[in-house]
């Protein structure tokens, strides 16, 4: 089992999630946000890589012609409810994004 600490485990210090935003629009490797804690993502092994295109592109193939379009891991979510933004592997997204100001961030 793979455990991520908190990029910023030491200081035990939260971050706002401007300070988060900021930060990340930055940076050159992808970090997730929750309630104050930023964690450092990870690179994902072969067999991982394979399973991934072999669901996205069923997913692409099933939802042509739908309103619904797959998305990979480079398009970070926010889910305001739990102060969530995370890189899913995959996700889809029905109707219209919206995104945030300035962020390539959906919620």
């Amino acid at each position: 089992m793979e455990v991520n600490e908190p990029a910023i485990a030491y200081s035990k210090q939260k971050v706002s999630i401007e300070e988060y935003l900021e930060t990340e629009n930055a940076a050159f490797e992808k970090h997730e946000y929750y309630q104050g804690e930023i964690f450092a993502m990870s690179g994902a092994k072969v067999p991982h890589n394979e399973i991934f295109t072999n669901l996205f592109s069923a997913l692409v193939i099933k939802l042509k012609g739908k309103k619904c379009r797959p998305y990979g891991s480079n398009l970070r979510i926010h889910i305001p409810s739990n102060t969530l933004f995370t890189y899913p592997h995959i996700s889809i997204v029905c109707g219209k994004i919206e995104t945030l100001i300035m962020t390539n961030t959906i919620h």
